[in-house]
């Protein structure tokens, strides 16, 4: 339902439409019969189309009519006027006007571009006052003669249509483009498809800005924390009240701790918070810099604080953020930026207040505090239920404050999801492991194609390994979990920036369990596994594999997640000497390596099948280095048990402890021979794993491999062909006596051509 405000601002528009209808009739000049493309507007349909629009009967040209007309143009001025004063600051229109600091003439002016969005007859009535069947449109000559008879003030009042007034530079009006070269006064002018909608619809929110931008009311959020509530009073002191609207850039750990601080900001000032991320928009497809007027515009018609996270990185081309910071200006409310991306932009913006406030992170008895609330929480809405208790004491607040990064509402948000997951498995309440699963769901990062999410499923009991190195993992799990407490205790001053991540290398042969070390370490702190994409990440463009790394970084940093970089040698491979450009940008990305994986605070795992490989830098940042070494009898033993189905057992005469012993195969060559020789009983008539299906099996393992078959011996595996049981010693003597021959005929080719030359030069 429209507003009695806009119902009489429009009003005025008709009025002057026929006003000028009257000059226009009065000179002479009115679109007739006698147009030379044989089309015109008539009189009549002149005469229909404003009978529609207004009360006023028919006027004819007299001289004594100009006067009753400017009289009723002031009368319903003086209408309009009245009628902003009874809707008291609470109608589009002066919401509108206030947020942008429209005049009489510009709001006159966007009434006029508004009114083709109430009736599309207005474009026939433009067309006739400009003597132009084509021009159905309003333009600024029009407009201006639609104000004013004088010259004069035409010229004055052209200047609300220059690109820095209100109505184009806020983005309520556009100068559409041309096919051919226009003049500016003749160029079309429209209305703001989200300024119509909400002047005419009261539209609340743009869905233009749908899913990458959000308003919220902060005063429905979580309360902050009191260090990062304490960090903004104190920034909101050094603001003074006549500052305009200062750029605001915090530092933080985590996104969370940034929009914690901004809705308390937005809570203290009393405005909504209208959260910008350029990131989401970038993923469909959107750039940075056409956002910025719809942007600033929304943050004005809203009243609200501005915040821009996910912002991309500034090239020498030019600062994405750059538009923003202009199309803010002056509009009242603090422009709040997360993170230090962006050049200095002091130049663009003179006398706008520049702050930059680095938010402390959250602690680890707060997290603990906050946890034990929700469990609490939960508990007491479960009730007396000896079911639902003996399902939530496995909660230990402590172990999820060390495990999981999150603050008091994003612990809220997992509770709920936590429920939602009981109630799709049917249960009232949730359990342990339905919070914990939520915990790691959540708040998933979001890295792109730089990095896939890996299924987490084997737990200890699937990994076989020395006790040594199995010693190690449990360590590297009480590093994850005790870490921050530690270095809490020893005070901020004293560590540096990445201290609190976790980065472990494994190191050793292939299919020794590296990678399955991975996944049972995530499966042990409930955290969901990322596998690098080693594709998406390597660029043959200069610098873009820095860029793919730090976005990836940045990405999984505060998430808790374990980032897995398989066959990190491809990236974190030894500096070589420079012998040219190649060389050089090559070790520019390892050194970018050495001091990003050093400031990285998440939990990082590379892998490696050859050690020597890798830079020695490295080794100095890595937590943990784990070698993981071939098997021995004992452990090839336990992989065999557990690799071996049930469903299909060893045939007489073979027995595990054998193949133990007769077969050196790391684990995962373990899992492929028992599955394919499981595969081949399967298609039996005895469902057994016989000695020729497991002999089979074998081989074609250790060709796989590349290696010789002197492993496979007879008595094991009796019965093969004769050159699969072929003695080793044999073998041995083969290839010795082969590389004989060949050493041989190779000395015997040198001695023929040193004789060949000489008989030339004795003949020459």
């Amino acid at each position: 339902m429209h507003s009695p405000l806009l119902l009489t601002a429009l009003s005025w528009v008709d009025l002057a439409i026929f006003c000028e209808v009257q000059r226009v009739r009065a000179r002479g000049r009115a679109l007739g019969k006698d147009a030379p493309w044989g089309a015109y507007i008539g009189e009549g349909e002149v005469d229909e189309i404003l009978g529609d629009l207004l009360e006023i009967g028919p006027f004819r040209v007299e001289a004594e009519t100009s006067d009753r007309l400017r009289g009723l143009l002031e009368e319903r001025e003086d209408a309009l006027d009245l009628a902003r004063a009874e809707a008291g600051g609470d109608d589009p229109l002066t919401k509108l006007e206030r947020a942008f600091g429209l005049n009489r003439h510009d709001v006159q002016l966007l009434l006029l571009a508004l009114a083709p969005e109430v009736n599309a007859r207005y474009l026939r009535l433009f067309a006739y006052l400009q003597d132009d069947l084509g021009a159905q449109h309003l333009t600024p000559a029009l407009a201006l003669r639609l104000l004013t008879d004088e010259r004069a003030e035409r010229l004055d009042l052209s200047a609300r249509l220059a690109p820095d007034a209100p109505l184009l530079a806020g983005g309520l009006l556009a100068l559409a483009p041309t096919d051919r070269p226009t003049p500016l006064p003749a160029r079309p002018v429209t209305v703001a498809p989200r300024i119509a909608r909400w002047l005419l619809q009261g539209e609340a929110w743009d869905p233009d800005l749908e899913p990458w931008a959000t308003l919220t009311d902060p005063a429905d959020a979580h309360p902050a924390r009191a260090a990062v509530a304490h960090a903004v009073d104190g920034l909101l002191k050094a603001i003074p009240s006549a500052a305009g609207s200062p750029v605001i850039r915090l530092t933080a750990r985590s996104r969370r701790d940034v929009l914690e601080a901004a809705r308390h900001l937005a809570l203290n000032i009393g405005a909504p918070l209208l959260t910008a991320d350029l990131g989401a928009a970038a993923r469909l497809g959107i750039p940075a810099e056409p956002l910025a007027r719809p942007i600033a515009r929304e943050a004005r018609l809203q009243g609200a604080v501005c915040l821009v996270v996910g912002a991309p990185e500034a090239d020498p081309l030019g600062d994405p953020l750059a538009p923003l910071l202009v199309a803010t200006e002056g509009s009242g409310q603090p422009l709040v930026v997360h993170g230090e991306n962006g050049v200095d932009t002091r130049p663009l913006s003179q006398g706008r207040r520049h702050l930059k406030l680095d938010l402390p992170g959250m602690a680890l008895s707060e997290r603990s505090s906050a946890w034990t609330e929700a469990i609490a929480s939960l508990r007491r809405r479960a009730g007396r239920s000896k079911k639902v208790k003996e399902a939530l004491a496995a909660l230990d607040a402590d172990v999820l404050a060390r495990r999981f990064r999150y603050s008091p509402g994003q612990i809220a948000q997992v509770i709920d999801a936590a429920t939602d997951r009981a109630a799709v498995a049917g249960r009232p309440w949730p359990s342990a492991d339905d919070v914990f699963a939520a915990c790691a769901e959540t708040f998933l990062p979001d890295p792109g194609p730089l990095a896939e999410r890996a299924e987490v499923r084997r737990g200890w009991a699937d990994l076989i390994l020395p006790v040594d190195t199995r010693a190690m993992l449990i360590e590297m799990v009480s590093q994850v979990e005790r870490r921050e407490e530690v270095l809490e205790a020893l005070g901020a001053s004293r560590v540096r920036h990445g201290e609190r991540g976790t980065k472990a290398l494994f190191s050793g042969p292939p299919g020794t369990g590296k990678t399955l070390a991975a996944e049972v370490l995530a499966h042990a702190l409930g955290y969901p596994l990322f596998r690098v994409d080693l594709s998406s990440i390597v660029s043959k463009y200069v610098g873009e594999t820095e860029k793919h790394l730090s976005r990836l970084f940045v990405a999984t940093e505060e998430s808790p997640c374990v980032l897995l970089f398989d066959e990190a040698d491809a990236l974190f491979g030894k500096r070589a000497e420079v012998k040219g450009a190649q060389d050089r940008f090559a070790n520019l990305e390892v050194s970018y390596l050495l001091q990003r994986l050093e400031s990285f605070d998440g939990v990082a795992i590379l892998t490696t099948n050859l050690k020597r490989n890798v830079d020695e830098a490295f080794l100095r940042r890595f937590t943990f280095v784990v070698d993981f070494p071939f098997p021995e009898r004992a452990q090839r033993e336990e992989i065999w048990r557990r690799v071996l189905p049930e469903a299909y057992p060893l045939e007489k005469g073979l027995s595990i402890e054998d193949l133990a012993a007769e077969f050196k195969l790391a684990g995962a060559n373990i899992w492929n021979v028992a599955v394919a020789a499981s595969v081949a009983a399967a298609g039996s008539s005895g469902k057994a794993i016989t000695r020729d299906l497991l002999r089979h099996a074998v081989r074609r393992e250790y060709e796989k491999l590349g290696r010789e078959v002197q492993a496979l011996r007879p008595a094991m595996l009796a019965g093969g062909s004769s050159e699969a049981l072929e003695d080793p010693s044999k073998q041995q003597r083969g290839r010795a006596g082969r590389t004989k021959r060949q050493a041989i005929s190779a000395a015997e080719a040198r001695r023929r051509r040193q004789g060949s030359a000489s008989e030339e030069s004795a003949g020459g």
